[in-house]
C-alpha cells in the first residue's frame, strides 16, 4: 500500500505541472517533460549524496 501512496503523492506533483504544460504547445510540452525529468532526476541524486554524507559524519 505504502507504494501505491507514492505513487498518488508522485502522480500529484505530475499533474500540477501538466496542467501548466496543457497552456503550450505540444512541442514544448515534451521539451518540458524533458528538462522537468532531467531535473527531478538530479534532485534525487542530490538528494542520495546528501543522505550518504550525513551517515558517514
Amino acid at each position: 500500500m505504502q507504494d501505491g501512496a507514492k505513487a498518488m503523492e508522485d502522480g500529484k506533483n505530475l499533474g500540477h505541472h501538466r496542467r501548466i504544460l496543457r497552456c503550450m504547445g505540444n512541442g514544448m510540452q515534451r521539451k518540458y517533460n524533458l528538462e522537468l525529468e532531467r531535473s527531478y532526476l538530479a534532485r534525487a541524486t542530490v538528494k542520495r549524496m546528501h543522505i550518504s554524507r550525513d551517515v558517514k559524519v
